[in-house]
């Protein structure tokens, strides 16, 4: 119990900005993805739809990246918006692990976890304390 309690104390904000940035890279490499494959496959029911969805993760991995970018210099307004982004984040992501496409699969597993892990480590009380003195 000693050494748990010990390795939690030991979390350090470090972690969740850099998941934030992986993340951000994570949405640029999905909006790459689903652009190629739609124009690669023509499988495009409506045009106007997959602008919106691209823009859509374009604009989300910009605003976590920016995000991430002020959580570094223990921004109090980064606090809230990085945990709402990653509760977002979770919840996106669930609908894409039943996709039929391994690489999507791979995709939401990669960014539910991060996401879950950040959630944890930002809202342990030294961390939360860095904000909130």
């Amino acid at each position: 119990y000693t050494s748990a309690k010990f390795m939690i104390s030991k979390l350090d904000l470090k972690i969740p900005i850099l998941i934030g940035f992986f993340e951000s890279i994570l949405f640029l490499a999905y909006f790459i993805f689903i652009m190629i494959s739609s124009l690669l496959t023509s499988n495009v029911e409506r045009l106007d739809t997959l602008i919106i969805e691209l823009l859509i993760y374009l604009t989300f991995s910009i605003v976590i990246f920016y995000i991430s970018k002020l959580l570094i210099k223990v921004n109090k307004k980064a606090y809230t918006p990085f945990l709402l982004i990653q509760m977002f984040i979770v919840i996106i992501t669930w609908p894409l692990l039943n996709e039929n496409n391994f690489l999507i699969q791979i995709f939401a597993i990669l960014l539910f976890i991060f996401a879950l892990i950040s959630i944890f480590i930002t809202l342990l009380p030294q961390n939360r304390l860095r904000f909130f003195k």
